[in-house]
């Protein structure tokens, strides 16, 4: 088997050997120095006062998170209006169905209502729309609330999946019931 091997090849072997080892050894003094930590060492005869050992006082500053109604309506407002401003005719009302847990009895016929009206939903070509929430701004009184959230929706249809970009508002009305916040009415603007 070595016979077959020059005397350049032996030389070439014995280079990459030494660069490897020569890399594998740096590599052990880096990983040594790093893993150098000067910790006190307790003399037998001392106590920890003696030493005057200092360790540092990390001083945590915790904020308290406050969560207003508000905040709430607010946000249950931007879920509500993307899923509402969100679908396909791929999906029809998949994402409506997930709203009713938002609702108010007499709001649920409200939004039957606007699937079935819906021309584009019920259409036969490709439609589909997505929406983000941009802000929503709430104004509570008492156990009732109106809401308006500004979406960007990009609107895709047709064959050739041409995208349009728009900008509306959705207003809301809510309720408070049972300790949570649920949507009465809607509306585009």
């Amino acid at each position: 088997m070595f016979s077959k091997i020059n005397k350049k090849q032996i030389k070439i072997l014995i280079i990459v050997f030494v660069i490897v080892l020569f890399v594998v050894v740096a590599l052990f003094i880096i990983k040594q120095k790093t893993l150098n930590v000067v910790l006190p060492v307790l003399q037998k005869e001392e106590s920890l006062e003696e030493q005057k050992i200092v360790t540092p006082q990390i001083e945590n500053k915790v904020m308290p998170i406050t969560i207003t109604e508000e905040s709430t309506v607010e946000s249950l407002s931007s879920n509500f209006a993307e899923r509402l401003g969100s679908y396909s005719t791929d999906n029809r009302q998949e994402n409506f169905i997930s709203l009713n847990s938002y609702l108010t009895k007499e709001a649920r016929s409200v939004l039957d209502t606007y699937i079935s009206n819906n021309e584009k939903l019920n259409g036969n070509d490709y439609y589909g729309i997505s929406s983000k929430a941009l802000n929503a701004k709430a104004v509570i009184s008492g156990e009732s609330a109106s809401s308006v959230v500004r979406l960007q929706q990009v609107e895709t249809s047709g064959f050739d999946l041409k995208s349009n970009v728009i900008y509306k508002n959705l207003n809301l009305e809510l309720i408070k019931q049972d300790g949570a916040w649920l949507v009465t009415s809607f509306k585009w603007e």
